[in-house]
């Protein structure tokens, strides 16, 4: 790709014919103009990108954003653009955000090695040694599906694979619409987070009334489930694993890792799967950054930036100053005198997207030691020692309990309940927990626990320090004025034994009274707070 600098009168000619509706200039140099290109096949003439097709365009340029993070980015677009919806990128998001995962591709060593075009990652695998008898273990959705016998046992039976045994070589979970799967749910996240072979199918519950095994769910429960279920793909997600919503699709692929050899992490859109890669990556702080310099410097508070006030924000974000072939280029690539160049953040954020190339020779630096926005450590996200995961809601547990006790014994803490809590703090809340030394979890009776039981397990997996507090439900429990009862009763109390059993197995502490795990998570961090003294 040609950079800025090094363009042609000819290429700026037809740059000038690259601007959406508003009269914004879209391309500013060959990073800009193949996004654009790709840009246009995917948003149907729309000049806007929509949900359903941004990870496919990004697919199609080897990007593999997580579910998580495609969420990131419409709602950092949405709060900082005032979009129209929460379900579309401009051309300029959209390249923002396509080149800030392309550099951390590069950063991180992600190649693309194959004739299929499936991800290299450059990380160690411990190999297989011990191959169990039985190949695919069919876990999941149990009563009253009919997926094993419908679906995976012909397909199975057809590449002459062995199944059904929980010691196989792989793991294939299927939770769908017609039951809980509670207890599948943990099992499939603490697999996630200790690395097992993991082929997931997850369908989230539908809009419609809903019945499982005679009881009709309420619109808080269902709410709850579905919760959980973004948890779990989050998670799965979170360890590069594709999550699949097809199930002949998944079986397909666990064929294919059976006796192709093919990784798990490895399989592609050519497959079926839909790739992921370094879902850790918190995609919105840097766009948000940029928005706020531009934002600094809209002195006129005309929404658009002077050639000077561009060069400050340019600065203020990168810490690096436009150069004087900079300004001459642009006042070409505007056709206008440099005093009468106005720039909205449509522009400056494809600009940014030029900035962001490797292929920018004047802008080297921020590949060689120059000051770099995109990864400045967030000085707010502190070590803390405890994060106060789990019931939220109406629970009261953490202010009436534990942050008294906390603050008594001067012990720092992350409470991440919110009176309007949504999915865009779940990259907030993964930050917090990585940064906190010891994880405290209340599962209550006074609330589902869903999504809490989901990342609890997947931290267990992962060997994070985690201390648990469980209570079960008892016949006639009131949850938003329904009565736990019946199969309801049964499942929940069933996950909660499940992952009461998960802890004891990695000898995670697990307390009934919430005072008593508050007290043994204090002496924890006193206890390591010692250890690393000496």
């Amino acid at each position: 790709m040609d950079n800025l600098l090094h363009q042609d009168t000819e290429e700026v000619e037809t740059v000038l014919t690259n601007r959406n509706e508003h009269g914004d200039l879209l391309v500013f140099g060959s990073v800009t103009r193949d996004l654009l290109i790709l840009f246009d096949d995917f948003s149907h003439a729309s000049q806007q990108i929509y949900r359903d097709d941004i990870k496919k365009a990004f697919n199609s340029i080897q990007l593999y954003p997580s579910t998580a993070q495609v969420e990131e980015m419409l709602l950092s677009a949405h709060e900082c653009c005032q979009n129209t919806d929460l379900n579309s990128l401009t051309f300029g998001q959209f390249a923002f955000f396509a080149s800030l995962l392309k550099k951390e591709y590069q950063e991180r060593n992600i190649t693309f090695a194959n004739k299929e075009g499936s991800l290299i990652v450059n990380r160690k695998h411990s190999p297989r040694t011990n191959h169990p008898n039985v190949q695919v273990f069919l876990g999941g959705a149990c009563n009253p599906t009919t997926w094993r016998k419908e679906i995976a046992i012909p397909i199975l039976k057809d590449h002459c694979i062995t199944y059904f045994n929980p010691t196989a070589e792989l793991l294939l979970f299927v939770i769908e619409e017609s039951t809980r799967g509670l207890s599948s749910m943990v099992e499939a996240a603490y697999v996630a987070g200790s690395g097992g072979p993991l082929i997931l199918v997850l369908r989230e519950l539908p809009e419609t009334e809903t019945t499982i095994a005679g009881e009709t769910l309420s619109a808080s429960e269902k709410e709850d489930l579905n919760r959980g279920r973004k948890f779990l793909r989050d998670t799965v997600e979170r360890v590069d694993i594709p999550v699949f919503t097809d199930i002949e699709t998944a079986i397909h692929c666990c064929a294919k890792v059976i006796k192709v050899g093919t990784k798990i992490t490895n399989l592609t859109t050519d497959d079926g799967a839909q790739p992921v890669r370094l879902a850790d990556i918190s995609v919105d702080d840097s766009f948000i950054a940029a928005k706020e310099k531009y934002d600094d410097y809209n002195s006129g508070g005309s929404g658009k930036l002077t050639l000077n006030e561009v060069a400050l924000a340019y600065k203020a974000f990168s810490g690096k100053a436009l150069s004087q072939d900079n300004v001459e280029m642009l006042s070409g690539l505007y056709e206008s005198d440099p005093s009468k160049i106005r720039m909205s953040f449509e522009e400056f954020c494809c600009l940014l997207t030029e900035m962001l190339s490797d292929r920018m020779i004047c802008l080297d630096w921020l590949f060689n030691g120059g000051p770099d926005i995109l990864h400045e450590k967030d000085e707010s996200v502190f070590e803390r020692d405890i994060f106060l995961g789990g019931s939220c809601g109406r629970s009261t547990w953490r202010e009436d309990v534990a942050i008294p006790l906390l603050k008594k014994q001067a012990i720092s803490y992350f409470n991440p309940q919110l009176p309007d809590w949504s999915m865009k703090f779940l990259g907030i809340e993964a930050e917090a927990k990585k940064h906190s030394r010891l994880l405290l979890y209340f599962i209550g009776n006074e609330s589902r626990c869903v999504a809490s039981m989901v990342e609890i397990a997947y931290y267990i997996g992962l060997g994070r320090n985690v201390v648990l507090c469980i209570q079960n439900f008892t016949d006639g429990n009131l949850l938003d004025g329904v009565t736990v009862t019946g199969r309801s009763l049964l499942d929940y109390n069933r996950a909660r034994s499940y992952l009461s059993d998960i802890a004891n197995r990695a000898s995670i502490p697990v307390f009934d009274d919430i005072t008593e795990a508050i007290m043994s998570a204090i002496q924890e961090i006193k206890l390591s707070s010692r250890e690393s003294e000496t």
